[in-house]
């Protein structure tokens, strides 16, 4: 009896460690953060061959996922680029990401995340507070000065 349940035993620690290795080995299809820099430095580069001044959106995962480029390139005369990384990188930090590639004519509209600006947050980047106005009463335009 002891050695039928000990077998069982042992298969069922053979199936979870099999399982266990699978997984582990299993190739997956991860973008680290530098990755998606890279990529968003090509297509705004490549972005020029459009002849057109464009709009470039820098900012965090609001920007990533909340700007629709199709209606802007509709409905303006602004080839949008959207520069939106959801890394938690600073507004500082985004910005010289893309100044060597700003051209005459091109707008930048920056979508800052309020987690960055915030005074309260673990990631709070003081010198981007002042891009973010008059959120609330916490972002008044005092705290531009602190």
């Amino acid at each position: 009896m002891i050695t039928i349940f000990l077998k069982k035993l042992l298969l069922l620690v053979l199936a979870v460690i099999l399982c266990l290795a699978a997984i582990f080995f299993s190739p997956i299809a991860f973008a680290h953060p530098l990755a998606s820099i890279i990529n968003k430095k090509e297509i705004l580069r490549d972005s020029n061959k459009f002849h057109r001044p464009r709009m470039i959106f820098v900012g965090g995962s609001a920007a990533l996922v909340g700007i629709d480029g199709t209606l802007i390139e509709k409905n303006l005369p602004y080839y949008p680029v959207n520069m939106g990384i959801n890394a938690g990188f600073s507004t500082h930090f985004l910005l010289d990401l893309i100044k060597s590639d700003i051209m005459a004519g091109d707008v930048i509209v920056l979508t800052p995340e309020i987690g960055a600006l915030a005074s309260y947050s673990y990631k709070s980047d003081k010198p981007n507070r002042k891009w973010c106005f008059a959120v609330n009463r916490d972002y008044a335009l005092k705290n531009m000065y602190e």
